[in-house]
């Protein structure tokens, strides 16, 4: 059972995950015509042949929400009007956008539920006896308005509850805690993309995206899978540590396309958190923008991403469809082997660069801010490196001082540039907010505006802050309005420093690519469900011009890497062409 949790770190919040250690399921056997799983339907010709391939029709997924057991509850004002925002308005956006993807051989006719209870609600009769039409999956809604010391920072949690006879998962459920979630919703903190997220997070828990789950992943022929799971001891020269990975074919060659790593067994699991919760979610360290990770920081942009949803399509119960329409990650994509081999402090200097590690401890509020990050480069961050009370375990030490480290350890206490929490340039909301720089002349928050670090100020003294400043995207120039004065930054490859008549202190001209550069790109609304897909997605690096090959040898690592844009690939899963 997951437990999706706001934990304050720093000045940041993050979301994770844990797991109750009692998550049982039950089978419900349903009524399929010619399930390819089912042996008396196979043509005694193709015996064989993929099941799944001789199929003749996976259709969406049909997931029913069952609100009965909210009806005999009541709740505060502010608890009621988000519960029926939520049942109203976002699950239903984020059921279409799983749905979108997922697709299933459908119950012919209703679906039944064996009688008893699915966790904190009791299976309504009517879902035994005559059972749900048109249905696939029952999602049970539970909720309660009030918090306890275990669940003090909880926002949600779900589980599966029954299966079918071949492993698939027919009902679950997810209960809402609606103290902090009525709480943080008051505070304007919860935009509609947030709350999609997190509740497609949990359904997708409840579909089967648990470790318990994978064990019970059907191959092309319907048979369960063999060793889906490598658990490994990783050398001390890469990672120092036990690691487990999901090595099912769709994700395998997924991951080594994304990276452009043939060496990579799988999709390596989260190690961290309860016994049960870890090894339910992607590593940390490696896949920190999943919306499926164990902990996920309040950005200004999410995504559901099409990787994670890859290993849907391993489990046998599901065809993953429309993944030109999922959300891209970026993080450490076409980078070769040595993000997801080796220890985040010897990913090299472009990581470095890119802010997937960070050395620089913050030591007071005035410096705090000094990176930008974003899809769009358009919120304002910070390297969430810290001293802790105590020295982090030996493996994850990456400094001479053992107590220094990064906030959170789900990504292995890696320091890295974490989103100061809702710092978006483009949100007019954040006008007037010291935090967002606005107290430096010059700056300012608008639809135009992008991140940029910079010095400036008409005071005598200044550190580099990241700061909020329009700007005007040009073929060969960027430019950046302070106050009344316009910086024109040349298209370099290097990041320069230029002076403002009237302002001490500098701003930082970052590399530019041109039109194709992050800070080109529209923003996307927090508001807006077409932005957790493609449209949402990071830029990608523009590619070099040259005449060479795609592919290039990275002579320090002997390992072969992908030009930037290889997610466009075409990946190629049990004879169907789907792109990554």
């Amino acid at each position: 059972m997951f437990i999706l949790f706001v934990s304050p770190v720093c000045a940041d919040e993050s979301v994770s995950d844990l797991m109750f250690d009692n998550v049982t399921w039950t089978t419900a056997p349903q009524t399929y015509v010619n399930h390819p799983f089912e042996t008396e339907y196979m043509p005694a010709n193709t015996k064989n042949v993929s099941r799944r391939l001789l199929s003749p029709k996976w259709e969406p997924l049909r997931i029913r929400v069952d609100t009965s057991n909210l009806d005999s509850q009541s709740f505060g004002a502010k608890a009621t009007k988000l519960l029926h925002r939520i049942t109203s308005s976002i699950l239903p956006q984020a059921i279409k956008v799983l749905t979108n993807h997922l697709h299933v051989i459908r119950v012919n006719g209703n679906l039944i539920v064996t009688p008893g209870k699915c966790y904190y609600t009791r299976v309504p009769s009517s879902h035994n006896n005559e059972g749900v039409p048109d249905t696939d999956f029952v999602l049970y809604i539970t909720a309660q308005d009030n918090t306890n010391k275990q669940n003090l920072r909880a926002l949600a949690n779900g589980a599966s509850c029954r299966v079918d006879q071949h492993g698939r998962p027919v009902a679950g459920m997810i209960h809402l805690f609606l103290a902090l979630l009525s709480t943080e919703n008051a505070a304007g903190t919860l935009p509609t993309n947030y709350l999609i997220n997190l509740l497609a997070h949990e359904i997708s828990h409840t579909l089967g995206w648990e470790y318990r789950h994978f064990l019970s992943f059907r191959d092309e022929h319907g048979k369960i899978r063999t060793n889906p799971i490598l658990a490994k001891k990783s050398p001390e020269s890469l990672l120092g540590k036990h690691v487990v990975i999901l090595r099912t074919p769709a994700i395998t060659k997924y991951v080594r396309e994304y990276f452009g790593c043939d060496e990579l067994d799988g999709l390596e699991l989260e190690d961290q958190g309860g016994p049960s919760s870890k090894l339910s979610h992607p590593e940390k360290r490696i896949y920190p923008e999943s919306y499926m990770a164990p902990s996920l920081e309040l950005k200004s942009s999410y995504v559901i991403d099409a990787l994670t949803l890859t290993v849907f399509q391993d489990s046998g119960w599901y065809q993953v469809k429309n993944l030109d329409q999922a959300g891209r990650l970026s993080f450490g994509r076409g980078m070769g082997c040595r993000v997801p081999r080796l220890k985040c402090n010897n990913w090299g200097a472009k990581a470095s660069k890119k802010g997937m590690f960070c050395w620089k401890m913050v030591t007071g509020t005035r410096d705090k801010f000094n990176l930008c990050v974003g899809h769009s480069k358009q919120a304002l961050g910070f390297c969430n490196l810290m001293k802790h009370a105590q020295p982090v375990p030996y493996e994850f030490r990456y400094f001479g001082d053992p107590t220094i480290a990064g906030s959170y350890v789900d990504p292995d206490y890696c320091p890295r540039a974490t989103e100061r929490r809702f710092s978006d340039c483009t949100d007019l909301n954040n006008v007037g907010k010291s935090f967002m720089g606005n107290s430096r002349a010059g700056s300012k928050v608008s639809a135009e505006s992008r991140c940029f670090v910079s010095s400036l100020t008409k005071a005598t003294k200044s550190s580099d802050m990241a700061t909020c400043y329009q700007r005007t995207c040009k073929a060969h120039a960027l430019e950046i309005r302070v106050g009344a004065h316009t910086v024109s930054c040349p298209r370099k490859k290097h990041a320069t420093t230029v002076s403002v008549e009237g302002y001490h202190g500098h701003i930082v001209c970052p590399p530019y690519a041109g039109l194709e550069d992050a800070r080109c790109r529209p923003t996307c609304s927090n508001n807006d469900p077409e932005c957790l897909g493609i449209k949402g997605s990071v830029v990608d690096e523009p590619k070099p011009h040259s005449k060479r090959k795609n592919k290039k040898t990275d002579h320090n690592n002997n390992n072969k890497l992908f030009n930037t844009n290889n997610h466009d690939k075409p990946v190629v899963v049990h004879g169907r062409l789907r792109r990554g």
